[in-house]
């Protein structure tokens, strides 16, 4: 296994290009490239900008392998939503995104099918959510890209146990998508990450690492909650996993960029010691 970097952390700071620079002086060659203004929003994008973040990204042998949805839709309705307008820009948004993250060279994009209102029947949800990824790894296929599902830290999710996102991934039936398993989520939810990893052994494509204290999807520098990292990745190890750990620390209100960035070293050089 080995470490990439989410560049969620830079979004108050500075730009896409700025963040994927400041992350390979941290010592990062693997990046995450995060789906929100002022980085990876495809509008913002034009076909000579994405040249040039290409050109970057060779010069300086850094391998944005990841794009990943704004943080919004996660917390959202998403794909789940009744909503045909937005159901349609939010499918477009995303498939905006694949296209972008294809041009930097990424293979995975990490999307989600949102978190269903409480006015949406469970069962047309459900309906919606696969219809709407089934679209998506449809059009990643195009582009030899693989859509990953997260489980969620919502305990009413579609994908907060490991029963529901088998289902899940039986019913999208697409060779294309993988998951990406979160032992931090499972900290909030409740649910026993081992037996994600267990159900989902040959799907996981990714993991996300930060920390939390139980109570919140907090996205805390690594070290600051009660998540058991050291079993987690032990766990992955069983269940051969060897891709990449996304460091995924949220920028909190009244960080110097500084202060983020001697957040993300020390998480950094936990991570490293956990997988020695």
């Amino acid at each position: 296994m080995y470490l990439e970097l989410s560049t969620v952390t830079y979004l108050p700071y500075c730009d896409l290009l700025q963040a994927v620079d400041r992350g390979s002086r941290l010592g990062f060659r693997f990046v995450e490239l995060s789906g929100d203004r002022p980085h990876a929003w495809p509008k913002d994008f034009s076909r000579q900008r994405r040249k040039s973040m290409r050109e970057f990204l060779k010069d300086h042998d850094i391998e944005a392998e990841i794009i990943s949805i704004d943080g919004s839709y996660l917390i959202g309705p998403g794909l789940c939503t009744e909503d045909r307008d937005a159901n349609r820009d939010i499918l477009t948004y995303v498939k905006d995104l694949i296209e972008l993250g294809h041009d930097f060279g990424c293979s995975k994009a990490i999307v989600s099918p949102g978190r269903p209102l409480l006015s949406t029947s469970p069962q047309k949800a459900a309906t919606l959510a696969v219809k709407g990824i089934q679209n998506c790894a449809d059009f990643a296929s195009s582009y030899d890209m693989t859509v990953c599902v997260e489980n969620t830290p919502f305990a009413s999710g579609l994908l907060d146990t490991p029963s529901k996102m088998s289902r899940f991934i039986k019913d999208v039936s697409a060779k294309n998508l993988g998951v990406r398993l979160d032992p931090c989520h499972c900290n909030v939810s409740g649910a026993n990450f081992d037996d994600f990893c267990n159900a989902l052994r040959g799907r996981i494509a990714s993991a996300g690492m930060h920390d939390n204290n139980g109570t919140a999807d907090q996205h805390l520098p690594i070290g600051r909650g009660t998540v058991p990292i050291k079993s987690a990745i032990h766990t992955l190890r069983d269940v051969g996993y060897s891709g990449s750990l996304t460091i995924e620390i949220l920028p909190f209100e009244g960080w110097s960029i500084a202060e983020a960035e001697s957040n993300i070293s020390e998480s950094k050089r936990i991570m490293e010691r956990l997988l020695l």
